[in-house]
């Protein structure tokens, strides 16, 4: 804890003479931002351990990542209803159309437009 405190201090510290040795203007304000992301750095550093299972590895680095095969079967499902509608849809207007092929998404007929066989 005390060497977490010193780092702390001492980073304030450093960020605080740079901060007086630095002129005012962008790179001022560049060389001052970047102090403070240095600070909450060090700051933030211990936290990292929470995550630690052992020495340089992640708690969450080897998490099994499963599907969720309810989620996937429920999504086939409703995309093969959707499916059948629009090959019902295609049927009809290719009945009604009297069984000749009309390429367009909508299915409503084209003024002008022929088969190409």
């Amino acid at each position: 804890m005390k060497t977490y405190i010193l780092s702390i201090a001492g980073v304030v510290l450093l960020t605080a003479i740079i901060s007086i040795v630095v002129p005012n203007g962008k790179m001022g304000k560049f060389i001052q931002g970047m102090g403070k992301l240095l600070t909450l750095t060090v700051m933030i550093a211990p936290f990292a351990t929470l995550f630690m299972k052992q020495k340089g590895e992640l708690a969450f680095s080897s998490a099994n990542i499963a599907a969720d095969e309810r989620y996937l079967v429920s999504c086939a499902r409703i995309l093969s209803e959707r499916d059948e509608e629009e090959i019902k849809k295609a049927a009809y207007y290719f009945a009604k159309s009297g069984g000749s092929v009309d390429l367009q998404h909508s299915f409503e007929p084209l003024q002008g437009a022929a088969v190409v066989e």
